[in-house]
């Protein structure tokens, strides 16, 4: 019983390690993120530019993915038709409205507000197309970037704008996503013209450079092969106990879930001490609880599988050494 309390406090500590590797390297892709999209005008690098869309109806759109869909009414200013994502561009000051219900309202950059913003009336207001927003926030961060020149307007009330002059964009994280409602656009709304938009900043490089695949393959590569490692080592600890419960006639798909059940209370602690370290060390750019349940099923599993996989190799090399072994016996009977 002592051996299992010690296996599991091990398995504790390793697991704790590699969770905060993992979490250390999403903290930094997160912040990244954030940076490419504060220099991309907060676009995503996957933007689809529509023209001749005003028919679209975005309402009866049911797409599953997070997307946001704007009218660009220049190329500081846009205007937002739909929004089923819950991502938040860092802000100065001020909150980011709802796209539902607040009225007229507007976040700006900072190069905005220090020149066209006005203030009255206790509120700070801007101007376009003779509609007033009021401007909850300033968007952005200390160093400059080129949101410092965005105006993104909620509410706007698109019957003073002719549509069909203007570009309709959409903008979602995943790659594959935008290809889906490329199709589906070409599918339902054939005259619509439908291209990828240009990547600006450091979004143009970041997720192709050699430091980002370097870095994401060397992260995988140590847990994994950490995993794999320490698995072996608990195989090796547990050999002679699992033969005594053999011997006990205990069945072996008992022994073996028994075994398991360890793997997922330690990764379960695990994760409970990662996220509380990562919370006081302030390592999280967004909510991680997702990302995390899904690293820790991923490894759980992998720990599993390894149980099964080291003991058949176990059993086919005891196999192998009995075939051997009567070999020889037979050779040598006279």
């Amino acid at each position: 019983m002592r051996r299992f309390k010690r296996s599991i406090l091990y398995m504790i500590i390793i697991n704790t390690i590699i969770y905060m590797l993992l979490i250390a390297f999403l903290s930094y892709e997160a912040k990244q993120t954030t940076y490419d999209r504060l220099s991309n005008q907060l676009y995503f690098d996957n933007i689809l530019i529509l023209n001749n869309a005003q028919a679209i109806n975005w309402d009866k759109k049911s797409y599953k993915e997070a997307h946001r869909v704007y009218v660009e009414i220049n190329p500081y200013c846009r205007a937002l038709i739909k929004d089923t994502s819950d991502w938040i561009p860092p802000m100065r000051s001020g909150y980011y409205p709802s796209a539902n219900g607040e009225g007229l309202k507007a976040i700006v950059g900072k190069n905005i507000y220090n020149t066209k913003v006005i203030e009255k009336n206790g509120a700070h207001w801007i101007e376009c197309l003779d509609q007033k927003f009021e401007v909850t926030g300033v968007v952005g961060t200390d160093y400059i970037t080129s949101s410092d020149d965005v105006v993104i307007l909620f509410g706007f009330n698109f019957d003073a704008l002719n549509l069909l002059e203007k570009t309709i964009v959409v903008d979602t994280e995943d790659a594959k996503y935008a290809d889906l409602i490329s199709k589906d656009l070409a599918v339902e709304n054939p005259e619509v013209s439908v291209h990828r938009g240009t990547i600006k900043g450091t979004a143009r490089l970041t997720k192709s450079s050699y430091f980002y695949k370097l870095l994401y393959t060397e992260t995988i590569f140590l847990a994994i092969l950490t995993l794999i490692l320490f698995g072996k080592y608990l195989h090796e600890q547990y050999k002679n106990t699992r033969q005594v419960y053999m011997l006990l006639g205990i069945p072996l798909f008992r022994v073996i879930t028994y075994e398991a059940a360890e793997v997922f209370l330690a990764n379960f602690i695990s994760v409970t001490v990662s996220v509380f370290i990562g919370d006081s060390m302030r390592l999280f750019e967004t909510n991680p609880l997702g990302a995390l349940l899904k690293i820790s099923a991923n490894v759980t599993l992998f720990s599993c599988a390894l149980i099964l996989i080291f003991f058949f190799i176990d059993r086919i090399h005891d196999a192998n050494k009995a075939h051997k072994e009567g070999w020889w016996l037979k050779n040598d009977t006279p």
